[in-house]
């Protein structure tokens, strides 16, 4: 029975891991002069490959800008069901990530965005310094489509890709 309880807290961690690194790939790809991310973005899981233990049968991602502020709401539903929502505000000019709640990733965890051009970004998530995470993020030129190229390790160091459209 504990064993059980574990293991059930490390998928939990990990569900909501998950939540976080699709919530900070909207973050660090709305920070464009445009804003052309402002809005209700829904997850293709149709169009999208997720890794195995990172799928999410529905993702919502609204998205408002408020001065030098962005605000994001991600709210997933894994495929276990279980829903989880994320809240967090990211300078408009680029930034650090601040949670109205306790952040999804693991303690140690640190994210950097940098803007490649009006429609491209990458977000690099270290853990007490090394690498865990890099997300290409690219907007369509239409502004209608976002597909969010990752790849990264996971808790048990195996290596994963994925590839995410909005």
């Amino acid at each position: 029975p504990a064993r059980n309880s574990k293991k059930g807290s490390k998928e939990k961690m990990l569900k909501k891991l998950v939540c976080g690194l699709f919530a900070l790939a909207f973050a660090f790809s709305l920070l464009g002069a445009d804003n052309a991310f402002v809005g209700t973005w829904k997850l293709n899981t149709a169009k999208s490959k997720q890794a195995k233990g990172r799928q999410v049968k529905d993702g919502t991602v609204v998205v408002a800008v408020d001065g030098d502020t962005t605000n994001v709401t991600d709210d997933n539903t894994g495929i276990d069901g279980q829903t989880f929502s994320i809240k967090y505000t990211v300078p408009t000019a680029g930034g650090s990530l601040t949670y109205s709640q306790a952040p999804p990733g693991p303690t140690g965890t640190t994210d950097v965005m940098k803007k490649i051009d009006d429609r491209t970004y990458e977000m690099t998530s270290t853990m007490n310094g090394k690498e865990i995470l890099r997300q290409h993020i690219a907007l369509s030129a239409d502004h209608k489509t976002m597909v969010v190229r990752e790849s990264g390790v996971n808790e048990k160091g195996q290596a994963f890709k994925s590839v995410y459209v909005y």
